[in-house]
């Protein structure tokens, strides 16, 4: 049995505003405001911000760790030199 043109419609009217109540009630439990065009904006900037925050962290991250790294290389060269004079002057 097909579907009439006008129940095919119905349908798909339904289904459509079903999934928008359900993307609505979904944005609002994750904490954003889809209701208005300022709530958008408003999460958008918010993740704006945690991308920046994140990528500045990241590259933080990297040059602490190059740090870290030149200073072991510095600690032991100085310690190899320092255990290379006592053995050259004993």
């Amino acid at each position: 049995m097909a579907l009439s043109a006008e129940a095919k419609a119905a349908i798909e009217l339904s289904a459509g505003m079903a999934a928008e109540i359900a993307v609505q009630k979904t944005l609002l439990t994750l904490g954003v405001d889809a209701s208005t065009p300022a709530g958008i904006q408003e999460h958008q900037q918010d993740m704006a911000f945690i991308r920046k925050w994140r990528l500045t962290s990241e590259k933080k991250s990297l040059k602490v760790t190059l740090i870290l790294i030149a200073a072991g290389l510095s600690l032991l060269s100085g310690a190899t030199m320092l255990i290379l004079e006592k053995v050259v002057l004993s």
